[in-house]
C-alpha cells in the first residue's frame, strides 16, 4: 500500500513544488507584414542563417534588410536569399525596429515587401503577452487567469482547429516582445507553466478574452460562428470599475457614407441606422442601413465594428440614434464580448478569487490541465 503512493508523491512534488516540465512548443509570431526593409540589431554577438549559405556571424551592430525581387536583400553585404534568420547569442536580445525580443527573428518576403516573424519558445512569448494584456500592477491571480487563458489560446491557435502556423503581434492577443515584460508578469506565468484549459473532452478550448463586457459575456456563435458549451454569456458584474465601461461615437452621415463606399462601392448617404436583432446578451446581431435613395444594406453588427474601427465602436452592445446629420452611438463594454473579461477577472482576484476559480467562472465546464504536447488535445495529468 505504501509502495503505491511513492508515484503519487512524487508527482506531487514535481508539481506542487514549481517544478513544471520544460514545454519546448515554439511559438512564431508576425510582427511586421509588408514593409519595404527593416533594421535588425543587437547589442551581442548574432548569426545569420541563410540556408543554402554559408552561415554569417556578426560581432553586434545592426543589419539592414530589403525587399529585392521576391529576394530577402542584405545591400551592404551583397547578400541575397529567399529568407534569413537572425539568431541571438545565448544570453542576447535582438532588436527589430528598435523593439527588443527573445528567440529568433526570420525575415522572408511577402508579395513585394518582407514579412518579419519573430520564433520564440511558448513561455518565453506568454511574458510579452500578459504584460502587454494587462497592467503587471494588476492582482497576481488576475495575471495568472490571463497566462493560462493566453496560453491555451496560443496552442489552440497553432494546433487545435486554426491550424494556422503564424500568430499576429495584434490581432491573435496583444505581444509585446520583451519591452512588455516585467517581474511580476514573468512570476505569474511561471506559477502556471504548462497549464491550459480543456473541455469534458479533454481538447484544448478557444480561450478567446476581450478588455470588458459590459455586464455580461457573448456567445462565441454569436461572434466567431462557432458554438462551444465553454463560451456562452455569463452574467459578469464585476467590470463595472473599466473607466471606459459606458462609451460614445459620433459619426456624421458623410463620414459613415464614406465608409461604406469604400466598403461596397457606390453612393451612399445613409439616412438611418437600426437594429434588426439582439443576441441573448443584449448586443446587436445585425442592423439595416437606410440611404437616401432608398437602397439598404443589412450587415452583421460585427462587420460593422470591423467596418468604422474596433477602437471606435468598441462593442456591439450599443443604441444609436440619429440626430440631425449624426449618427449618435451609446455603448458599454469595450471588445467582442467572448470567454474571460479582463477587468472582470481583476475585479474576482482584489476579492480574493484565486486565477482557478476566476477561470472556471468565465469558461464554464472546463479543467486545467499540465501540457505535455500533443494535437489539439489535452495529453497531461489534471490536478
Amino acid at each position: 500500500m505504501r509502495r503505491s503512493l511513492v508515484p503519487i508523491l512524487l508527482m506531487f512534488l514535481a508539481f506542487g513544488m514549481g517544478k513544471r516540465p520544460r514545454i519546448e512548443e515554439k511559438i512564431r509570431v508576425v510582427l511586421l507584414n509588408g514593409p519595404s526593409s527593416v533594421t535588425i540589431s543587437s547589442k551581442k554577438p548574432y548569426r545569420l542563417d541563410l540556408g543554402s549559405l554559408d552561415p554569417l556571424s556578426v560581432a553586434s551592430g545592426k543589419t539592414r534588410v530589403e525587399a529585392k525581387e521576391g529576394k530577402v536583400s542584405i545591400p551592404e553585404r551583397g547578400i541575397e536569399a529567399s529568407s534569413i534568420r537572425f539568431l541571438p547569442s545565448e544570453s542576447g536580445l535582438l532588436e527589430v525596429e528598435g523593439r527588443r525580443y527573445r528567440g529568433a527573428i526570420e525575415v522572408s518576403t511577402a508579395g513585394r515587401g518582407l514579412i518579419v516573424v519573430n520564433e520564440i519558445e511558448l513561455e518565453q512569448y506568454l511574458y510579452g503577452v500578459v504584460g502587454k494584456e494587462l497592467s503587471p500592477q494588476w492582482p497576481k491571480e488576475a495575471l495568472k487567469a490571463q497566462a493560462v487563458a493566453s496560453r491555451t489560446f496560443a496552442l489552440w491557435r497553432k494546433l487545435g482547429s486554426k491550424g494556422g502556423e503564424y500568430l499576429d503581434a495584434l490581432m491573435a492577443q496583444a505581444y509585446g516582445g520583451y519591452e512588455a515584460e516585467s517581474e511580476e508578469v514573468r512570476d505569474a506565468v511561471d506559477a502556471t507553466r504548462g497549464e491550459v484549459m480543456v473541455g469534458e473532452d479533454g481538447m484544448l478550448i478557444p480561450a478567446f478574452f476581450h478588455t470588458a463586457c459590459g455586464g455580461m459575456t457573448e456567445s462565441s456563435e454569436e461572434v466567431f460562428g462557432m458554438r462551444s458549451p465553454h463560451l456562452i454569456p455569463i452574467v459578469c458584474p464585476y467590470c463595472s470599475g473599466y473607466p471606459g465601461n459606458i462609451w460614445f461615437l459620433s459619426l456624421t452621415a458623410r463620414e459613415l457614407g464614406d465608409v461604406l463606399s469604400k466598403a461596397y462601392g457606390g453612393a451612399w448617404d445613409p439616412v438611418e441606422i437600426s437594429p434588426l436583432e439582439k443576441t441573448a446578451s443584449a448586443r446587436v446581431r445585425r442592423v439595416v442601413i437606410r440611404n437616401r435613395d432608398g437602397k439598404e444594406i443589412v450587415l452583421k453588427a460585427t462587420d460593422l465594428r470591423k467596418l468604422i474601427g474596433y477602437n471606435r465602436l468598441r462593442s456591439t452592445y450599443f443604441d444609436v440614434t440619429k440626430i440631425g446629420n449624426e449618427f449618435d452611438f451609446v455603448g458599454m463594454g469595450f471588445g467582442h464580448g467572448v470567454g474571460m473579461c479582463q477587468w472582470g477577472a481583476r475585479r474576482l482576484a482584489e476579492e480574493g478569487k484565486g486565477y482557478r476559480e476566476i477561470l472556471g467562472f468565465y469558461y464554464p465546464g472546463t479543467r486545467i490541465i499540465l501540457w505535455t504536447g500533443g494535437k489539439g488535445i489535452g495529453e497531461g495529468g489534471s490536478f
